[in-house]
């Protein structure tokens, strides 16, 4: 293995961990630390969450951007794919299209709920569609924290 493949390789597992360790941090220790820091006060927990989530998502974008180039690259440069099994042949495609739900689970949470969510709030609009919203918004982060979670524990066998 040259020292271009190592780093590239390098790159792609910092930018997994990133996102997903986002993820999981966000839901393990933000939120809840959050909610019970500003639980009296609610104006001041939307408003950090607001804050905190804008900061997160900047950042699991450039992750998911380093994670799709270098995946790109290691999979199409040659020699150095691992070698030709039937369990590279399975697994490759299934974390491909897990990864590609990841991403259109990410993307539906900042690019449709969260300004919906910022719409209603600001209006002063239906809390329940508002609490509706927020809960699948949680609801889809847990779902890519469990798949993320999976991708890593898959990562070994390919």
């Amino acid at each position: 293995m040259d020292l271009m493949h190592i780093l590239i390789n390098g790159l792609h597992l910092v930018a997994t961990v990133v996102w997903i360790g986002a993820i999981f941090i966000h839901l393990i220790v933000v939120l809840p630390g959050t909610r019970e820091a500003l639980a009296q006060n609610p104006p001041a927990y939307a408003a950090t969450i607001r804050s905190l989530g804008t900061r997160m998502v900047r950042l699991v974008n450039s992750a998911i951007l380093l994670i799709i180039g270098t995946g790109i690259y290691l999979v199409l440069l040659p020699d150095a794919s691992p070698i030709e099994t039937v369990s590279w042949e399975i697994l490759l495609p299934v974390k491909i299209i897990v990864v590609a739900v990841m991403v259109a689970i990410h993307l539906c949470r900042t690019r449709l709920i969260a300004p919906r969510i910022g719409r209603l709030t600001a209006g002063g609009e239906n809390e329940v569609s508002n609490r509706k919203l927020g809960t699948w918004q949680l609801r889809l982060a847990w779902v890519n924290c469990v798949l993320g979670l999976c991708l890593l524990f898959l990562s070994p066998a390919i």
